[in-house]
C-alpha cells in the first residue's frame, strides 16, 4: 500500500496544478477548478487503491482530467458528498498554491477570455491541446474521432488568432489616444 500511495502522490504533486490549469483554460473560477480537481483527485485515489486506476500516464493524465471537466460541469445540486477521512490516516502533505490573481498578467487574463469566447467543444479541444495531449489522445478522451478533434482544435485556433489580434489591435488604440 505504501508503494501505491507513493505513487498516487507523485501523480498528484506533478498534475494537480496543472488540472487546475486546464480547468481554467474550460473558463473556471479559479475556487470551482480547485474544487473540481481535489474532485477528480479523490476519484483517482479510490481507482488506484482499488486497483482500477490506467497504468499508462497519458491515460492517466485524460482520465484525471476528464473527471475534473464532468465534476465542474455538473449542476451544483448534483454536487458529490463530503468524503469523510477515517481518523488516523495520514494525509499527503499540502502542494505550494499556485500563482494568485495578483500575478497573472493581462496577457494571460485576455487568454482565459477568449478562450472562455469559445463553443465548448472547441474549448474542451483547446485545453486538452494546451495540456499537452495529441488529438489522439484528446479525440480518445472526449469521444470523437481523430478528425473531428483536428478540425475542432483548427478552429478553435482560427478563433483565437481573430479573438486575440482583434483584442491587441484594440488595446493599442486605446494606449495610441
Amino acid at each position: 500500500m505504501a508503494r501505491v500511495r507513493g505513487q498516487f502522490l507523485d501523480f498528484f504533486e506533478r498534475e494537480h496544478l496543472l488540472v487546475i490549469r486546464f480547468l481554467r483554460y474550460l473558463g473556471a473560477s479559479l475556487p470551482d477548478a480547485e474544487d473540481a480537481a481535489s474532485e477528480a483527485f479523490v476519484a483517482a485515489w479510490e481507482r488506484l487503491r482499488d486497483g482500477e486506476f490506467p497504468t499508462q500516464d497519458s491515460q492517466r493524465r485524460s482520465w484525471v482530467r476528464t473527471v475534473a471537466r464532468r465534476a465542474w460541469s455538473r449542476p451544483p445540486a448534483m454536487a458529490r458528498h463530503q468524503v469523510a477521512v477515517a481518523a488516523g490516516v495520514e494525509l499527503p502533505e499540502l502542494c505550494e498554491p499556485g500563482p494568485g490573481h495578483a500575478e497573472l498578467t493581462d496577457q494571460t487574463m485576455a487568454v482565459l477570455a477568449a478562450l472562455g469566447a469559445l463553443e465548448e467543444n472547441t474549448r474542451v479541444v483547446m485545453a486538452f491541446h494546451l495540456d499537452g495531449f495529441s488529438s489522439v489522445e484528446t479525440a480518445r478522451a472526449i469521444g470523437v474521432s481523430d478528425q473531428k478533434a483536428r478540425d475542432l482544435l483548427k478552429k478553435a485556433r482560427a478563433v483565437l488568432r481573430h479573438e486575440l489580434s482583434a483584442q491587441r489591435d484594440a488595446d493599442r488604440r486605446g494606449r495610441a489616444e
